[in-house]
């Protein structure tokens, strides 16, 4: 019993460290994927942004709307949302339980039909959420709100 105890508790550390390499393991993975989700907004490639979704994404828009994961491809593939200039900075990302949190702040400049909208850059905070599906980091959840726009 002794024996077993000590083996046990002698463990633990090596379980913890195992841990946190596991969790900075899991944060890289999704800061990559997150990085090439970034180039397929970019360049506005509906069919490159799709991969980077899970089946129940749910965006919660700086327009105050909730869009599932194929109305944010319509959007991309109508020229709704297009973008002149985008640029995140994710300035937290940490593992919760089974998920990927990342957090930060974008600008981005939309480009559209009216004057106005194409010289607008937007300031905006971001909340994403990634959860493993089939094996692939998969983006779940996404919000954002407008901060600042100047012309």
């Amino acid at each position: 019993m002794r024996l077993l105890l000590a083996l046990l508790f002698g463990a633990l550390p090596l379980l913890a460290e195992a841990r946190q390499t596991e969790s900075s393991e899991a944060v890289a993975q999704v800061m990559a994927r997150n990085t090439q989700l970034e180039e397929a907004i970019a360049a506005g490639d509906a069919d490159r942004i799709a991969p980077f979704f899970a089946p129940e994404f749910r965006l919660q828009g700086s327009a105050n709307t909730i869009l599932t994961a194929p109305q944010v491809l319509g959007q991309f593939r109508s020229g709704q949302t297009r973008f002149r200039g985008y640029d995140r900075r994710v300035e937290t990302a940490y593992l919760a339980g089974e998920a990927v949190v990342l957090m930060g702040e974008e600008r981005v400049q939309p480009a559209g039909s009216a004057a106005a909208t194409q010289s607008a850059l937007v300031t905006r905070r971001f909340t994403s959420v990634w959860r493993r599906v089939d094996g692939d980091w998969r983006q779940v959840a996404r919000q954002s709100t407008n901060i600042a726009a100047t012309r």
